[in-house]
């Protein structure tokens, strides 16, 4: 076939498209939500807190602050992501390593 797929799952495919009376065929897996993702409004009340109190702090402050004063617990990476894309932490550069220029070997 065409389509790659066997003949019993053509069937099975019409049937899901008759049952569905929209005219189109949606994957199954497209209605979950992943099972990690936060809270609806947790992010925001989270940076706006950031922003409120907290803004010249490190991610990794800014996370204790926020589960021992406000009973937000949320990950480092998450707190970490999120003051980034609020634009309130920059990474900084990472270090580069300087090289130096190797010595001469000494005559023996």
């Amino acid at each position: 076939m065409k389509l790659g797929i066997t003949r019993r799952q053509l069937e099975r495919l019409l049937l899901r498209y008759k049952a569905r009376r929209r005219g189109r065929l949606v994957s199954r897996s497209a209605a979950w939500q992943a099972i990690n993702q936060l809270p609806v409004g947790v992010a925001e009340r989270a940076v706006a807190l950031i922003r409120e109190r907290y803004v010249d702090f490190v991610p990794t402050l800014a996370r204790e602050k926020l589960d021992e004063r406000h009973g937000i617990s949320l990950g480092l990476e998450t707190v970490r992501r999120l003051m980034i894309s609020a634009g309130l932490w920059k990474t900084p550069p990472s270090a580069s390593r300087q090289d130096h220029q190797p010595r001469n070997r000494r005559a023996c």
